[in-house]
């Protein structure tokens, strides 16, 4: 199943889902894009969602940012979780303090989870779990029954948990990527290879990973075909 997302290739930087910031049509892409994923979560209990790609640079954290704020609009209860444990920036982007703890301060030291979780003054009503201020962390801290508890206690309180996390090379993404109920690959038109797609679809599904879709970034809109196919489930 692929979703289709506009965004356009010019752009120099993806921009939040804001009525100020982005087209209609862009809007409109995100609605589709929800409709197709409230309906999956009917027929398959999804809540969990893990956004992530094959390199860096394919927008995994504007569609994750866009589709929580895109949740909320439809009266959803959402939180999202900057996983990207070594290098996240959406606590930059939503202009949270760097001195925010989060996800792995939770990991490292046990914290409550109800205690490290804010909200960002441009998205208000979606609660943040920002990566932390802890950048050392050992796979002793990384155990799975570490990372299956955080996202069962954030399972029994939101209706969408939206995770994103560095690509799917990185260690720490195929780890938590068994214990989300799916995952979404980010490939940015005109940029990803298709060989290092299939390798990290591949490498996704042998750590255990439901891989539920695809998300099409920096569609060029002014490309007539893509216009066609842009709404399009396959």
């Amino acid at each position: 199943m692929n979703f289709f997302i506009a965004g356009k290739q010019k752009d120099q930087k993806d921009n939040i889902l804001l009525p100020e910031t982005c087209s209609e049509t862009t809007i409109e892409a995100y609605r589709t894009f929800r409709s197709n994923l409230l309906n999956l979560q009917q027929q398959d209990a999804l809540k969990i969602l893990m956004l992530t790609s094959a390199v860096a640079g394919e927008g995994k954290t504007t569609t994750a940012i866009n589709l929580a704020y895109s949740f909320k609009q439809a009266g959803q209860k959402v939180i999202l979780v900057d996983g990207n444990l070594r290098n996240g920036v959406i606590a930059e982007r939503l202009n949270i303090s760097s001195d925010q703890r989060g996800l792995s301060n939770y990991f490292k030291s046990k914290k409550e989870l109800d205690s490290l979780i804010v909200q960002a003054e441009c998205l208000e009503g979606i609660d943040i779990l920002v990566n932390g201020t802890i950048y050392s962390l050992t796979s002793d801290d990384l155990s799975t029954g570490t990372i299956q508890a955080c996202f069962n206690t954030l399972k029994k309180f939101y209706d969408w948990v939206i995770v994103d996390t560095a690509p799917a090379s990185v260690s720490d993404t195929l780890l938590m990527s068994k214990y989300v109920d799916g995952v979404l690959l980010c490939i940015r038109q005109y940029v990803s290879a298709q060989d290092e797609v299939k390798q990290t679809v591949h490498n996704l599904k042998n750590a255990g990973a439901n891989v539920v879709g695809t998300i099409m970034t920096r569609v060029d809109l002014e490309v007539e075909d893509q216009i066609k196919r842009l709404y399009t489930k396959q």
